[in-house]
Protein backbone atom coordinates (compact mmCIF):
# COMPACT_ATOMS: atom_id res chain seq x y z
CA UNK A 1 0.00 0.00 0.00
CA UNK A 2 1.17 3.52 -0.81
CA UNK A 3 -0.08 6.26 1.51
CA UNK A 4 -0.08 10.04 1.25
CA UNK A 5 -1.50 12.39 3.84
CA UNK A 6 -1.75 16.16 4.21
CA UNK A 7 -3.06 18.17 7.16
CA UNK A 8 -3.45 21.93 7.32
CA UNK A 9 -0.23 23.27 8.90
CA UNK A 10 -1.89 24.92 11.90
CA UNK A 11 -3.25 21.52 12.98
CA UNK A 12 -0.28 19.40 11.93
CA UNK A 13 2.01 21.51 14.15
CA UNK A 14 -0.07 20.51 17.19
CA UNK A 15 0.12 16.73 16.58
CA UNK A 16 2.93 14.71 18.15
CA UNK A 17 3.90 12.42 15.26
CA UNK A 18 4.98 9.69 17.72
CA UNK A 19 1.34 9.34 18.77
CA UNK A 20 0.34 8.45 15.20
CA UNK A 21 1.77 4.97 15.79
CA UNK A 22 -0.76 4.06 18.48
CA UNK A 23 -3.38 6.84 18.33
CA UNK A 24 -6.32 7.30 16.02
CA UNK A 25 -5.89 10.20 13.62
CA UNK A 26 -9.45 11.36 14.29
CA UNK A 27 -8.71 11.69 18.02
CA UNK A 28 -5.38 13.46 17.43
CA UNK A 29 -7.00 15.93 15.03
CA UNK A 30 -9.81 16.62 17.48
CA UNK A 31 -7.25 17.32 20.23
CA UNK A 32 -5.54 19.74 17.82
CA UNK A 33 -8.85 21.56 17.31
CA UNK A 34 -9.73 20.08 13.90
CA UNK A 35 -13.26 18.74 14.11
CA UNK A 36 -14.77 17.25 10.98
CA UNK A 37 -18.24 18.41 10.06
CA UNK A 38 -18.10 16.56 6.72
CA UNK A 39 -15.99 13.58 5.65
CA UNK A 40 -16.02 12.66 1.98
CA UNK A 41 -14.56 9.35 0.82
CA UNK A 42 -14.03 8.13 -2.71
CA UNK A 43 -12.92 4.72 -3.98
CA UNK A 44 -11.80 4.53 -7.60
CA UNK A 45 -9.68 2.47 -9.99
CA UNK A 46 -6.54 4.19 -11.30
CA UNK A 47 -3.34 3.32 -13.17
CA UNK A 48 -0.05 3.45 -11.26
CA UNK A 49 2.21 6.37 -12.10
CA UNK A 50 5.95 5.74 -12.43
CA UNK A 51 6.54 6.96 -8.85
CA UNK A 52 3.73 4.87 -7.39
CA UNK A 53 4.83 1.82 -9.37
CA UNK A 54 8.37 2.20 -8.04
CA UNK A 55 7.14 2.51 -4.42
CA UNK A 56 4.85 -0.51 -4.78
CA UNK A 57 7.28 -2.61 -6.86
CA UNK A 58 4.79 -3.03 -9.71
CA UNK A 59 4.77 -2.03 -13.39
CA UNK A 60 3.87 1.53 -14.40
CA UNK A 61 0.23 1.53 -15.51
CA UNK A 62 -0.74 -1.41 -13.27
CA UNK A 63 -4.26 -1.20 -11.85
CA UNK A 64 -4.64 0.24 -8.37
CA UNK A 65 -7.54 1.09 -6.09
CA UNK A 66 -7.38 4.63 -4.74
CA UNK A 67 -9.18 5.40 -1.50
CA UNK A 68 -9.25 9.10 -0.79
CA UNK A 69 -10.65 10.74 2.32
CA UNK A 70 -11.17 14.49 2.69
CA UNK A 71 -12.19 16.05 6.00
CA UNK A 72 -13.84 19.47 6.13
CA UNK A 73 -14.65 21.77 9.04
CA UNK A 74 -18.04 23.43 9.62
CA UNK A 75 -17.23 26.07 6.99
CA UNK A 76 -16.40 23.23 4.54
CA UNK A 77 -12.73 24.21 4.54
CA UNK A 78 -10.50 21.23 3.83
CA UNK A 79 -8.22 20.45 6.76
CA UNK A 80 -6.93 16.97 5.99
CA UNK A 81 -6.54 14.71 2.98
CA UNK A 82 -5.51 11.07 3.04
CA UNK A 83 -4.88 9.02 -0.08
CA UNK A 84 -4.23 5.28 -0.09
CA UNK A 85 -3.21 3.37 -3.21
CA UNK A 86 -3.86 -0.35 -2.94
CA UNK A 87 -2.73 -3.19 -5.20
CA UNK A 88 -6.08 -4.99 -5.81
CA UNK A 89 -4.67 -8.49 -5.27
CA UNK A 90 -3.92 -7.53 -1.64
CA UNK A 91 -7.29 -5.97 -0.84
CA UNK A 92 -9.51 -6.90 2.07
CA UNK A 93 -12.34 -4.59 3.10
CA UNK A 94 -13.94 -4.59 6.52
CA UNK A 95 -16.73 -2.25 7.54
CA UNK A 96 -18.05 -1.46 10.99
CA UNK A 97 -21.27 0.44 11.45
CA UNK A 98 -22.74 1.70 14.70
CA UNK A 99 -26.49 1.70 14.23
CA UNK A 100 -28.22 4.98 14.96
CA UNK A 101 -31.90 5.94 15.31
CA UNK A 102 -32.42 5.86 11.53
CA UNK A 103 -31.28 2.23 11.51
CA UNK A 104 -33.65 1.24 14.31
CA UNK A 105 -30.72 1.07 16.78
Amino acid sequence: MYHYAWTRPEFAAKIDSRRLITGRLTDLLREAGAIAAVIRENLSAVAATATEAHELDIATGSPLLRLEERRYDAEEYLFTLARFLIVPSFLQLEFEHTPGPADGG
